[in-house]
C-alpha cells in the first residue's frame, strides 16, 4: 500500500512538472518581444562569430561519412527529424526550428546542433550525453532537458542565461555552482543525483519550483529564501532540521520522504500546503501541523508517532 502511495506520488510529481514547464515556455513567449531578444542576444552572438565560426548542420551533414560513428548518429536522428535525406534541404529545415524534441535516441554527441540557433526548447532527455560543451552555442534556449543522461560537469549551462526551465535528474551531478547565476530560472528538477551542497541555488529567487529529491542534502538553509517557491520535492536525502523552509510561505506541497526528522513544528505556519509528505522519518509528534487546514493529502507511513490521530478535519486526509 505504501510502496504503491510513493510510486503514485513521485508519479504526480513528473507529471506536474512537464505540466508547469510547457505553462511557463507559453507564458514566457507570450511575454517575450522581438526588441527584448535582440537587445539579449545580439551582443553575445558577434562575440562569438568572432572568435570562432560555428560549423552548420549542412556542413556536419556533407562530412557524415568521415566522422566517428557516435557523430553519425546524432546526424542520422536529424534528418529524420528533418524528413529528408537532402543536407541543404535538412538545414534550412532545421535552422527554423524553434523547438526541438530528440528524447530517448540514445545519442552521446551534440556537435552538429551547434548550428541550430534559434532553438529555445530543447528535450534531450533519455540519451547518452556526457559533455554538453556543444549547447553554449544555443545561446536562446529557455528550457532545456537533459535528464537520464551521464552528466557530471554542468558549467557549460552557465552562460545560457534565458533559461526558464531546466531538468538535469537522473544524471551523475555533485557540483552545481554553475548554475549559481541562471537568474531566469523559474523551474529545476534535479533528482537523482549526488548533490550535497545547495548554496547555488540561494539567489535563484524567480524560482517556484524545485525539485532535489533523491540528492545527498543534509542543509536547507540556503534555500530559506527562495519565496516564490510553491513546490519543494526534498524526498530522499539526510534533512534533520527543517526550520530553514519556515518562512517559505508561498509552498503549496512540500515532499520531506526518507529524511531524519523528529521536529515538525517549523512546518506549522505553512498555511498553504495542500500536500505534504512526511513518509519514512522519525516523527513522534504530529499535532504541531494542526493549523494547516488547507491539507488534502499528509502522509506519515513509517514514523514513530506516539497518537495515531490525524490533527486535521477530515481524519482521512492522513495516511499512517
Amino acid at each position: 500500500m505504501m510502496c504503491s502511495n510513493l510510486r503514485e506520488s513521485r508519479q504526480k510529481v513528473i507529471d506536474i512538472n512537464y505540466i508547469l514547464i510547457i505553462k511557463i515556455m507559453k507564458k514566457f513567449f507570450a511575454l517575450l518581444s522581438l526588441s527584448t531578444l535582440l537587445f539579449q542576444v545580439l551582443p553575445v552572438a558577434a562575440v562569438t562569430l568572432a572568435q570562432v565560426k560555428v560549423k552548420s548542420f549542412a556542413e556536419w551533414c556533407q562530412e557524415k561519412n568521415t566522422v566517428p560513428a557516435e557523430t553519425r548518429k546524432t546526424i542520422d536522428v536529424l534528418l529524420t527529424k528533418a524528413g529528408t535525406e537532402d543536407c541543404q534541404k535538412a538545414n534550412i529545415q532545421l535552422k527554423s526550428l524553434t523547438k526541438l524534441d530528440l528524447r530517448k535516441n540514445r545519442i552521446s554527441d551534440l556537435k552538429p546542433l551547434t548550428g541550430l540557433s534559434n532553438l529555445t526548447i530543447l528535450a534531450l532527455n533519455s540519451n547518452k550525453i556526457v559533455d554538453i560543451k556543444p549547447l553554449t552555442e544555443l545561446n536562446n534556449l529557455v528550457a532545456v532537458g537533459l535528464d537520464g543522461n551521464q552528466i557530471i560537469d554542468v558549467k557549460p549551462l552557465a552562460g545560457l542565461n534565458k533559461l526558464n526551465a531546466l531538468g538535469l535528474s537522473g544524471n551523475q551531478i555533485v557540483d552545481i555552482k554553475p548554475l549559481a547565476g541562471l537568474s531566469n530560472l523559474v523551474a529545476i528538477e534535479i533528482v537523482g543525483n549526488k548533490i550535497i551542497d545547495v548554496k547555488p541555488l540561494a539567489g535563484l529567487s524567480k524560482l517556484t519550483y524545485l525539485d532535489l529529491n533523491g540528492n545527498q542534502i543534509v542543509d536547507v538553509k540556503p534555500l530559506a529564501g527562495l519565496s516564490k517557491l510553491t513546490y519543494l520535492g526534498l524526498n530522499g536525502n539526510q534533512i534533520i532540521d527543517v526550520k530553514p523552509l519556515a518562512g517559505l510561505s508561498n509552498l503549496t506541497r512540500l515532499g520531506l520522504n526518507q529524511n531524519q526528522l523528529v521536529d515538525v513544528k517549523p512546518l506549522s505556519g505553512l498555511s498553504k500546503l495542500t500536500e505534504l509528505y512526511l513518509n519514512s522519518n522519525q516523527i513522534v509528534d504530529i499535532n504541531p501541523l494542526s493549523g494547516l487546514n488547507k491539507l488534502t493529502e499528509l502522509y506519515l507511513y513509517k514514523n514513530p508517532i506516539l497518537e495515531k490521530k490525524c490533527p486535521i478535519k477530515p481524519e482521512s486526509i492522513c495516511r499512517f
